[in-house]
């Protein structure tokens, strides 16, 4: 009798764990309230793209930043982008209409071959929610995945980015930074 369970299960098993995320939320400070509702509009403030050991990432920013407005888009109606390196970032986001701004700093974005290298994708991200009126009132978060080597060597065959392991734990860490 072919007992294929096994099997299957081993593959699911890999295939659920193609990021391993560490998630932090820091204290929120005294006096500050970030109760959100569905109609709240935050301005995700886009990052400056990445580099690692000296080689650029042109559009990583970008790619960070839809990601963070696609999980956002789940639990608040409006999210709207703004360039963080734009001159009057906060104006702009005023004139949007945002009363909230979420900035993102990438602390750390490695994008490998993992299939063909056994090098993991990383990235870390610093995430920092305020009021646009109060931007000294932050609640912020810290974020870091990696992929999975193993499921990546036998089963990635394109070359994901390391804004691809932005998924589920993601979104999750994002509901929490808006309680």
């Amino acid at each position: 009798m072919n007992k294929p369970l096994p099997a299957l299960a081993l593959a699911i098993g890999l295939a659920g764990c193609t990021a391993l995320p560490v998630a932090t939320v820091q204290p929120i400070a005294a006096g500050a309230d970030f109760s959100t509702r569905q109609d709240t509009v935050v301005c995700v403030l886009v990052p400056p793209d990445a580099s690692f050991e000296g080689k650029p990432y042109p559009g990583s920013g970008g790619e960070v930043a839809e990601k963070i407005r696609d999980a956002l888009r789940k639990f608040v109606k409006f999210s709207r982008l703004v360039s963080q390196e734009q001159a009057n970032a906060l104006a702009v986001c005023r004139e949007k209409e945002a009363t909230l701004a979420l900035e993102t700093t990438i602390l750390h974005y490695e994008d490998h071959i993992t299939g063909w290298t056994g090098k993991p994708d990383r990235i870390e991200l610093k995430l920092f929610l305020y009021k646009i009126d109060q931007p000294d009132q932050r609640r912020s978060i810290f974020y870091e995945a990696k992929s999975h080597t193993t499921y990546s060597i036998f089963l990635e065959w394109g070359n994901a980015k390391p804004a691809a392991l932005l998924g589920e734990d993601f979104e999750y860490s994002i509901r929490k930074l808006l309680r």
